[in-house]
């Protein structure tokens, strides 16, 4: 049976979560999974912590940082002209500086001391400017060179942008991503660029800048759900502050399991815990304590309180012969009683990530072979030696048939002006995975296969191995060799 997807990401603080059990009856039909962030707005939360301010990260010009002062260059506390800014200067507590063109850059060195381990979720900038100015603030990992300016003002990764209005005030610029990719790691830039859109001629005067962390942000919202992330990995997520309980009630399927990843971004050591109460029984579920902060971990799967499959569908897998990687048929699902298209779509979704993975990879190769000025020399082949079969005929996995899902495989040569554009070699539009049986209209061409079929089938056992050789071979090699197909 297949894992349903997470139900409970908790962020930060000890989770005590407790279900209330109200129906508990009934054989299961099919795969149900009961996901706590799509309940959270019926919880009740107990014990509920009030949000907190967290000591703001500001740098500020008149001594009064609350982080330490960038040391380099000592007279603009680390602020430097890249690109069409004159006159930059400290005076009477702000940052004053000229634009000289429509598009200016700034650069920051990053105090030392920030978050290293904690996300940038925004800026906070205190200025005015004479003339209505498009703010942008890029993070960077070092000292950028600016050898084309128009480059910065192309859509870039870590994009925070603003529009800073005319006026004599000062006034408090808020700039969050415009990006949809996840916010980074303060400990993966050293360094912030600044970009002065349609600026000529102004002149600007700031007062602070403040980097708002994830952490500084979690801690002034009640707890509820969000999408968050820890070490790159991004999660629908229920967030708590220790000691709240949350309280859910829920009809738990029968024979369900629970599974969760826990997170925190503190320091300190941090405890979860999961209970389940029916009536007057309480049941301990889970009690894990985290001390790695900044990581998602997947909680403790072993729990006699949890069945992890049915009865029916593991004595179903016992009778599976092992070449199918225990992976059932359809035949095999119905007898357990298991919704086949649950089933299938678990896996269809492993396999679609791993193919975006791959996909990811193949472009890291193309891209290094373009950076050593290779990509004009080199032969480029994509393929694969079989496909898959996600019951498309009733079974999983390969090896059991010749069916289109199994056969039909790319080939895709690249060589640039060398290698002509690419042409279909078979037209599978009408039927892409060998639905219709057309073998009764096509006799010659089955003779034909048959034939090929049984030239192969005598090369192979022209080759097997004797009794005699299987003797001589340690019981570990010959299972891996049988697990292949070399070997019966």
């Amino acid at each position: 049976m297949p894992k349903p997807p997470p139900f409970l990401h908790g962020l930060v603080a000890a989770v005590t979560l407790i279900v209330l059990v109200t129906g508990c009856g009934g054989e299961a039909k099919q795969l149900t999974t009961v996901r706590l962030v799509d309940l959270f707005a019926d919880a009740v939360v107990v014990d509920a912590v009030e949000s907190v301010e967290i000591e703001p990260t500001v740098l500020r010009f008149d001594g009064t940082s609350t982080v330490q002062d960038p040391k380099e260059p000592e007279e603009t506390l680390g602020w430097e002209a890249a690109h069409e800014v004159s006159d930059l200067k400290i005076g009477d507590g702000h940052l004053l500086g000229k634009i000289n063109s429509d598009l200016a850059i700034l650069t920051l060195a990053q105090p030392d001391d920030l978050a290293q381990g904690d996300l940038l979720h925004a800026f906070e900038i205190r200025l005015r400017s004479t003339v209505e100015v498009k703010l942008h603030m890029v993070p960077a990992r070092l000292k950028p060179e600016i050898k084309d300016p128009e480059d910065w003002k192309d859509e870039t990764r870590w994009r925070y942008t603003t529009v800073v209005e005319a006026g004599d005030d000062f006034k408090t610029y808020t700039l969050t991503s415009t990006h949809t990719a996840p916010p980074p790691s303060l400990g993966r830039s050293s360094f912030v660029v600044v970009i002065l859109e349609d600026a000529a001629g102004a002149k600007f005067e700031m007062e602070s800048i403040r980097f708002i962390t994830r952490r500084e942000e979690l801690a002034r919202i009640p707890s509820g759900i969000g999408f968050h992330g820890l070490s790159d990995v991004y999660r629908e997520t229920l967030v708590t502050r220790a000691p709240e309980t949350v309280l859910y009630e829920v009809d738990v399927p029968p024979r369900p399991w629970m599974e969760v990843h826990l997170g925190t971004i503190d320091d300190g050591p941090i405890r979860f815990r999961v209970d389940v109460r029916q009536g007057e029984d309480h049941t301990p579920l889970l009690t894990q304590t985290l001390t790695t902060p900044r990581r998602w971990e997947k909680a403790a799967e072993e729990n006699a309180a949890q069945d992890k499959r049915s009865e029916e569908l593991e004595k179903a897998l016992e009778e599976m012969d092992k070449a199918y990687m225990h992976l059932p048929s359809t035949a095999q699902l119905e007898e357990a009683k298991i919704d086949a298209d649950a089933f299938v779509g678990h896996e269809l979704d492993w396999y679609d990530a791993s193919i975006r993975a791959m996909d990811t990879e193949v472009g890291r190769l193309l891209e290094g072979l373009e950076n050593l000025g290779l990509e004009d020399d080199v032969v480029i082949a994509f393929t694969s030696d079989h496909g898959e079969e996600f019951l498309d005929h009733g079974r999983h996995f390969h090896g059991s048939s010749t069916y289109g899902e199994l056969t039909n495989v790319p080939l895709v040569l690249h060589w640039s002006g060398v290698v002509p554009a690419m042409r279909e070699l078979y037209d599978y539009d009408q039927d892409p995975l060998d639905q219709e049986d057309v073998a009764a209209e096509h006799p010659e061409v089955v003779e034909r296969l048959a034939g090929l079929i049984a030239e192969w089938q005598t090369a192979a056992l022209a080759v097997k191995l004797s009794p005699a050789e299987d003797a001589e071979m340690a019981p570990e090699e010959l299972e891996k060799l049988r697990a292949l197909g070399y070997i019966n």
